[in-house]
């Protein structure tokens, strides 16, 4: 889920959040509200999202998780 304050958004993570459509008649009105994911990254400091259609949801959930696998490894290494 994401996180209430912005500060702490990791850069490069996917998030889940809770969205209206703005349709009339949708579920989204009675508060069922839709579930889409978003890639943040900042760029010059400004925080940024990207939406991931349902086709591409895996793959850059993939590429999100082995970077960060990678950074904690580089954080470790640097301990030992």
């Amino acid at each position: 889920m994401l996180p209430k304050n912005a500060a702490e958004i990791s850069n490069g993570d996917v998030y889940l959040q809770q969205i209206r459509c703005g349709k009339p008649n949708c579920k989204c009105v009675r508060g069922e509200l839709h579930t889409a994911y978003y890639f943040f990254t900042r760029v010059n400091g400004k925080l940024t999202k990207t939406y991931i259609r349902k086709s591409q949801r895996l793959a850059i959930m993939g590429i999100a998780f082995e970077a960060k696998e990678e950074k904690t490894l580089s954080e470790i290494s640097k301990i030992n």
